[in-house]
């Protein structure tokens, strides 16, 4: 079977355009693709293209109904979509994932990327494309996700059976109430044997009984409690709010619980404050009319919510950035790899046609494409290890924020060749973990180091002390960062759109941003009025705490 006319225009195509042959050396490939716009029935597909599917390529025409078979119909739709927004505009990235059915009937999950050729004119012609097999790891996206929500449920499910518990409770303090409207004369005698915490208020919004339980949860005596107003119980910021709900349930007293769905909380007798729950019932009270309160301390279901919260906040930033993930290692992971393994086979091949000065050559090369490996494999173990959770013993003691500061200045020295740095004497002492605050410093200077000025760089490191807390500023005399990205450059695989070349993940900063929160600091970036960038971390200082 003879070359299609595709596949010879793409291999002209790479001879012409070193742009071409760069995208594709770039990706990392699991099929090739380059479509005819102009007959966009036509579009050659590489035989990988159609082995990552489990399909023999013989079996298949180089036409664009074929995968269009395969692939998912709505996420069809999003790729034509995406394409159709590229061809009208060459900013407009064309990169999604979407899914293809195996020859087996399983779910293939693809990395989609391409890029429009385009007349002088700007008029698309042709569309050269990549496919990348993420499968792997979406399948281990969709095992985290499966544990997670069956934790959200199972905790869900603890919050239903206590929400239960306190409803049987409320019901059984509404019968005990017409007992009591019954028999007044036992009043004292029943309510102080109940389990939970009993108080019986005036509408003047005088105690008139506590039981034992509520002095426990309280921390007052029963002498101490009939000498004040429920007030007393009240968080001061409320009690003017509190002071109306009285005046209103006195007019219309009912039973009714607090606290279910809005935050109700009360405050002991040495200042701690407690989430509760109350149920309220009308009660003449020795014939005093008044309200019987039922108190439950919630605090530790409150606090539960609030970790199931933030549960399902960190399960939806866990996808996002195992879904950034996927992309990372699909494309900067296994291209290095790839070359890796094509040097191998070049050096080998000149060594066994006698060219050992080409070979030799080749070398150099594979050793700083290894480096770069071990370089990307090191950035991701590092803030995996971060988003795992720091250790335990990472306690925060008092150091020397300069001491810091030279010791990640002497780890980095070997990078610092022609860079002028400018440091003074000044020095703090924080509260912090010295391992932590020299790893986030140096991601800082390498960061200064990558994307400062390529000619005469220079890097100004400067200490300052606030009553609170001790400031290093690290200065470099680039280009800056753009306004809108002073904030976004902190996530996660974030790099400017002037930065792509350059070698990396995006992880330096994102990794330095979470170090600095466990360590109650703060960074942040700024451009120096001077020109640069000016990245700045705060630590609490040792003797404001």
């Amino acid at each position: 079977m003879g070359q299609h006319y595709l596949q010879q225009e793409l291999v002209d195509l790479m001879k012409s355009d070193a742009g071409i042959f760069s995208f594709i050396e770039n990706a990392a490939i699991d099929g090739i693709w380059f479509w005819d716009l102009e007959d966009p029935e036509n579009e050659w597909m590489s035989p990988k293209f159609w082995q990552t599917f489990g399909i023999d390529p013989a079996t298949k025409e180089h036409k664009a109904h074929e995968w269009q078979q395969l692939i998912f119909p709505e996420d069809l739709v999003l790729a034509l979509d995406n394409f159709q927004k590229h061809a009208d505009n060459p900013d407009h990235p064309y990169d999604q994932i979407v899914r293809y059915r195996h020859a087996d009937g399983s779910v293939v999950w693809i990395r989609c990327r391409g890029i429009a050729i385009r007349r002088e004119d700007g008029t698309p012609i042709r569309m050269l494309g990549t496919h990348n097999d993420i499968t792997p790891l979406m399948a281990e996206q969709e095992k985290t996700n499966i544990q997670m929500r069956s934790e959200i449920r199972s905790r869900e499910k603890s919050l239903e059976q206590a929400k239960e518990l306190l409803h049987r409770k409320n019901e059984e303090i509404s019968a005990l109430n017409a007992d009591l409207r019954a028999s007044s004369e036992n009043q004292s005698t029943i309510l102080g044997g109940m389990a939970s915490a009993i108080l019986v208020v005036g509408h003047d919004q005088q105690i008139m009984y506590v039981n034992a339980a509520a002095c426990d949860m309280f921390g007052y005596s029963e002498e101490e409690f009939l000498k004040e107003s429920i007030s007393q119980l009240v968080p001061r910021s409320s009690r003017e709010h509190h002071h109306s709900l009285v005046e209103g349930y006195a007019k219309a007293p009912m039973p009714m619980v607090m606290g279910n769905d809005s935050k109700v909380y009360g405050v002991t007798k040495s200042g701690h404050k407690i989430a509760l729950e109350l149920a309220l019932n009308p009660i003449s009270f020795n014939g005093v009319d008044g309200v019987l309160v039922n108190a439950v301390d919630i605090s530790a279901r409150v606090k539960g919510q609030l970790q199931l919260e933030k549960f399902a906040a960190a399960l939806e930033r866990s996808n996002s950035e195992l879904d950034a993930f996927a992309r990372i290692i699909a494309h900067d992971l296994r291209d290095p790899i790839g070359r890796v393994q094509t040097l191998a086979e070049a050096i080998e091949l000149n060594l066994k046609n006698d060219r050992p000065d080409r070979a030799l050559g080749m070398v150099d090369i594979l050793k700083q494409t290894s480096e770069h490996s071990i370089e990307l494999i090191t950035d991701l173990y590092t803030y995996a290890s971060v988003q795992a959770g720091l250790p335990d013993d990472s306690a925060l003691l008092p150091i020397s924020l300069q001491g810091s500061l030279k010791q990640a200045l002497h780890n980095v020295g070997d990078k610092l060749s022609g860079v002028t740095i400018h440091t003074d004497d000044t020095d703090c002492q924080i509260m912090a973990t010295e391992s932590f605050v020299v790893q986030v410093i140096q991601n800082i200077l390498s960061n200064a180091l990558k994307y400062g000025a390529q000619t005469a760089p220079e890097i100004s490191c400067k200490i300052e002390e606030t009553p609170v807390s001790g400031i290093l500023s690290i200065t470099d005399n680039g280009p800056g960062i753009p306004k809108k990205s002073l904030l976004e450059i902190f996530q996660p695989f974030t790099r400017l759109k002037s930065n792509v070349q350059k070698p990396g993940l995006g992880l330096g900063l994102a990794t330095a941003e979470k170090i600095m929160t466990h360590l109650e600091g703060r960074i942040w970036c700024e451009n120096a009025e001077e020109g640069g960038a000016r990245f700045c971390l705060e630590f609490p200082k040792a003797n404001s705490h």
